[in-house]
């Protein structure tokens, strides 16, 4: 039978993994956006930088605090925290 610590590492471990696939897939869409504004001039036509900086950061603290304290509450910070920057960036 394992033993709680067992689980309780092989639960961090598998946490670890997925956090850094976020972090990957935060990276990827990244050079993807900055690519498409590279290729659109001046970047006017792509995804204004606020709303790129919202969603990785979203992201990002979504997927810490998911880490930590569950899947919805890493959900429900992500969505919080899109809305307060969203708030915050656009004045």
């Amino acid at each position: 039978m394992p033993s709680i610590v067992g689980l309780l590492e092989q639960h961090e471990r598998a946490a670890r993994r997925r956090v850094d696939g976020l972090r990957e897939e935060a990276d990827r869409i990244q050079a993807e956006l900055a690519a498409g504004a590279g290729e659109n001039g001046s970047g006017s036509e792509g995804l204004p930088l606020r709303w790129v900086v919202i969603l990785l950061a979203s992201l990002i603290g979504g997927a810490a605090v998911g880490r930590a304290e569950g899947l919805g509450a890493g959900v429900t910070v992500a969505i919080a925290l899109a809305g307060f920057l969203h708030l915050v960036m656009r004045s």
